[in-house]
């Protein structure tokens, strides 16, 4: 490979990076492996220790929403009221639950009619 001309002065230029070398270092399946792996770890544990626990279950309060589209674009929107949802204390959805965090984010469901 021939040498590259040196800027003005002598100096290399700091500026003439080769990002061939970046991405040769790790390669992107390796990455995704990786990161595949840990979050399977993640998973297990999650999962090892919902199954070891005594408390379980917890419930949010989810308040729901009727959107119904009416003629010219507009939306009347009427409250469904609200109803006890239960969840699961966990990272990842277990039991046909969804975890209490995720919930207790999305405490509000619009129902389109």
């Amino acid at each position: 490979m021939a040498e590259k001309p040196a800027a003005a002065g002598g100096a290399p230029d700091p500026y003439d990076v080769d990002f061939n070398v970046f991405f040769r270092a790790i390669p992107l399946k390796k990455i995704l492996i990786g990161a595949a792996a840990a979050l399977a770890c993640v998973y297990a544990v999650d999962f090892v220790l919902i199954h070891l626990s005594n408390d379980q279950f917890d419930t949010v309060t989810v308040t729901r929403v009727y959107a119904e589209a009416l003629k010219g674009k507009k939306i009347d929107y009427e409250s469904g009221g609200s109803s006890d949802v239960q969840c699961v204390k966990s990272l990842f959805p277990h039991f046909d639950d969804n975890p209490c965090w995720y919930l207790r984010r999305h405490n509000s469901v619009t129902v389109e009619m």
